[in-house]
């Protein structure tokens, strides 16, 4: 069977954290579903034979020999809203910055026409820097976030999408926080069951994710809640862990323990789990991590910002701790990886 595309040129893909895998013209063979289902080597025997039948069907594209074919980027961590303060204030401490700009930037996309417009030039900008799968943080507004995830499904990008649960009135201002914590536990349920539907109807890669904000943000009602809601629906999560002082010291003031243990303790820290930053992460927290299969997505630009501290990547490697990248716009100002 012929495939509908076929592309010729020379290739890079990782295959260890540390290795990858170069071939030199290759055909990358994609079928009528887009799924790569075949590359051809420019050693094996039928290399000319499904050259020459691409050829001959229109089907070949051949790039020219100083472009290179690379796997699409995966972006573990993207605050959707904050695209339009990319590079703003990252001179400010965390929770200075997050109360000053961020939250009332969050706050807009109650105007779904807003989310709309912001969103559809995000995604288009992820994708042309080469992100073609991305978890998403979301706001706390229902209808913004399915705006979101319509944009990932008309331009083609696989997203995971977070409906953000924040409710703790002692960390986050009234003007922008769930008034309950009942209300964060059914505004994510109902997003849990509408983005199902329309990756359902549009047969888009959207995948609805659990999304505490972070250990400040919510009460430890919400924080209970939304573990028994992965684990119901099997669902991944996502929130950050150990990003700052700030954080740290609150989960120890405040529970007695420190943050990944908090989270754990909620059932949050789960093989599905992608938590960000983690530059306060020491040998015990990378211990849990690795005991529950939890990835860190690993966020150097915007870790120079607000980390307090460099996250070790090697340490976390040598812990056999799952490792990815992430942009965090927009704590980090660029949406390249």
């Amino acid at each position: 069977m012929s495939s509908e595309l076929v592309i010729q040129g020379s290739l890079f893909t990782p295959v260890s954290p540390t290795e990858f895998t170069f071939l030199r013209q290759a055909l990358v063979c994609i079928d009528s579903t887009g799924t790569i289902a075949r590359i051809v080597r420019a050693t094996d025997t039928d290399y000319s034979d499904v050259q020459q039948t691409a050829q001959r069907l229109d089907h070949l594209w051949q790039l020219p020999h100083n472009q290179y074919i690379l796997p699409g980027f995966i972006d573990l961590h993207v605050h959707a809203p904050q695209w339009p303060q990319a590079g703003l204030a990252l001179d400010r401490p965390l929770d200075q910055w997050l109360n000053t700009y961020t939250f009332p930037l969050e706050a807009k996309f109650a105007d779904t026409t807003y989310a709309t417009k912001v969103y559809h030039h995000l995604v288009h900008e992820l994708l042309r820097n080469g992100t073609t799968t991305a978890m998403y943080f979301g706001t706390l507004h229902l209808d913004a976030n399915l705006a979101l995830a319509r944009q990932c499904a008309q331009q083609g990008q696989r997203g995971f999408i977070g409906q953000l649960a924040m409710d703790n009135p002692d960390q986050t201002p009234a003007t922008y926080r769930q008034a309950s914590s009942q209300e964060a536990l059914q505004t994510t349920e109902r997003f849990i069951v509408q983005l199902q539907r329309l990756a359902k109807t549009t047969g888009a890669a959207l995948t609805p994710v659990i999304t505490p904000r972070f250990v400040p943000s919510c009460t430890s009602e919400t924080l209970r809640g939304l573990g028994v809601l992965a684990h119901r629906n099997d669902l991944p999560i996502q929130s950050h862990c150990s990003e700052s002082n700030w954080e740290e010291q609150y989960a120890e003031l405040t529970y007695h323990q420190r943050d990944a243990a908090v989270l754990d303790q909620f059932q949050l820290l789960t093989s599905r789990s992608v938590m960000a930053h983690g530059t306060q992460l020491n040998a015990d927290d990378l211990t849990l991590f690795a005991d529950r299969q939890t990835t860190v997505a690993h966020c150097p630009i915007s870790n120079c910002y607000f980390g307090n501290a460099v996250f070790p990547v090697q340490q976390a490697l040598q812990h056999q701790v799952n490792v990815g990248l992430g942009s965090d716009l927009s704590g980090g100002f660029t949406p390249s990886l």
